[in-house]
């Protein structure tokens, strides 16, 4: 059985979007950042490029999941 690897890591940063109806979205497939330098950078890049949108960075605190249940055959 393969150990549980969370695709956003705890400690880890992303984006998520804010329209001016207050909507959040996230990237389907987010770019993962390892330090504020770097998330900052980017939001502000995103939002000079997309103006009445804020853009938020977030840390990562955890992941949770239910993990998949095995079938047994008797």
């Amino acid at each position: 059985m393969s150990q549980f690897r969370p695709k956003l890591p705890k400690g880890t940063y992303i984006i998520i979007g804010v329209d001016s109806t207050g909507s959040c979205s996230v990237a389907s497939n987010p770019k993962v950042h390892l330090n504020e330098t770097t998330v900052f950078a980017e939001a502000e890049r995103l939002a000079s490029t997309t103006p009445n949108k804020q853009f938020v960075p977030v840390k990562v605190l955890g992941t949770a999941v239910i993990p998949t249940q095995t079938v047994l055959w008797a």
